[in-house]
């Protein structure tokens, strides 16, 4: 072989079979254009059951100008971001396959939900925005303060601040000691009697009762009954002794473990306490959009049952809806007697849904849910003559949304 040939060999290309790339092409442009298709095919679903949240919906504009706005602010570009991601095909079945795979590599989180030793799934929390919570207990207690009644407040923990026993040992949980010790600071100066919670469930917690949900970010209606009892203390009512606990259903997934996809989890149990005296009582959801007319007549009601829980909300993926039937803006809660009865205003979260049946068998309750009622609370407190009020906001919504009270 001369010269020239050896060098021919060196640079002839090695033929390979093309097969295997144009497979692996094939596949690759079927699933993009595949799921690209099924986006545009598949009706967007308005409401997720599993996350219990309303999904964000394709952005429309109601001219070029609004439009041109958006593109230039990148709102644009959110919106259709959040747009794909909550209508994108199957996707709760990725969500879990990325649990698992966080788990797999030892990552001990998802979607900001860290999993817990015995099986808790507590939403994480690195940075409370502290701006925000003071000022919104600022507005808080100077509308309240407005009105000339006793006003009392309570701010549940959130899972992290109390489940101590339940974090992993390298979670930083000095940032909700500090968090608290700067609230507590706070509060004391405060027009309003504010009751601190974090030690009594903290104790609680340390004794090995179950608090919080397992699978969600609420407190149980054990937690909710040593709230009861610390109210009492302080406001001055002598708390029922004979309640029963009663299980209700043993299928309940809430909000933390739709957004960890940890379906490997078990269900809750969702618990109440009953009283033989617990006859008579009725709920009542009521128009807001005209203060002068929160009466409670029959065209004002939008959804009346007889005691405190909505039986149907068992059958549903939201199982929490089950007190209260869930959150509007504004409620009335009584008792169907002659006998006069104490009423208090409200000012609540869902987190208070829970506890009301405590607080009813005291009480007629007005409840107002500040986000979503834009009525004066000041207004409503001169139509009615109520004893005191209670505010009922937890942490997580004081540190990361506006409350406004009007």
């Amino acid at each position: 072989m001369n010269k020239k040939s050896k060098v021919d060999a060196r640079i002839e290309p090695v033929s390979r079979n093309k097969t295997a790339d144009v497979i692996v092409t094939v596949l690759f442009l079927a699933v993009i254009f595949g799921f690209g298709t099924a986006i545009l095919l598949i009706p967007d679903n308005e409401f997720s059951e599993d996350e219990n949240r309303y999904l964000q919906k394709f952005p429309t504009y109601s001219s070029v100008s609004s439009f041109a706005k958006a593109l230039a602010d990148g709102s644009f570009g959110e919106d259709i971001s959040e747009y794909y991601s909550d209508q994108f095909p199957l996707r709760n079945y990725f969500v879990g396959a990325k649990a698992v795979n966080e788990m797999l590599l030892l990552k001990g989180q998802n979607n900001d939900v860290v999993f817990g030793k015995d099986g808790y799934l507590l939403k994480r929390f690195d940075h409370s925005d502290e701006e925000m919570l003071f000022s919104n207990l600022d507005g808080i207690d100077e509308k309240l303060s407005e009105t000339g009644l006793p006003v009392y407040m309570i701010i549940p923990p959130r899972s992290q601040d109390i489940l101590h026993t339940k974090l992993p040992e390298s979670f930083p949980k000095e940032l909700s000691d500090a968090l608290y010790e700067r609230l507590n600071a706070y509060m004391a100066d405060a027009d309003l009697t504010y009751i601190d919670l974090r030690e009594l469930l903290k104790k609680a917690d340390s004794d090995g009762k179950e608090i919080y949900y397992k699978t969600d970010h609420h407190w149980r209606s054990g937690g909710a009954e040593l709230v009861y009892r610390a109210l009492a203390e302080t406001i001055g009512f002598e708390p029922f002794t004979d309640l029963e606990r009663k299980t209700v259903t043993e299928s309940f997934f809430g909000t933390t473990w739709s957004a960890a996809g940890a379906k490997w989890i078990s269900p809750d149990k969702i618990d109440i306490f009953v009283s033989d005296d617990d006859e008579g009582f009725v709920t009542e959801h009521i128009k807001y959009n005209d203060i002068s007319r929160l009466t409670g007549t029959d065209e004002d009601i939008t959804k009346r049952f007889e005691g405190f829980y909505d039986e149907k909300a068992l059958e549903q993926k939201d199982k929490y809806s089950y007190f209260l039937s869930g959150n509007p803006a504004f409620a009335r809660v009584y008792k169907d007697t002659n006998v006069k009865r104490e009423k208090v205003l409200l000012i609540k979260d869902s987190f208070v849904n829970s506890l009301v049946p405590f607080l009813a068998r005291h009480y007629d309750l007005d409840l107002v849910d500040p986000r979503y009622y834009q009525g004066s609370v000041k207004a409503l407190t001169e139509l009615s003559d109520y004893e005191f009020i209670l505010c009922c906001i937890n942490m997580d919504i004081l540190t990361t949304q506006s409350v406004r009270l009007f």
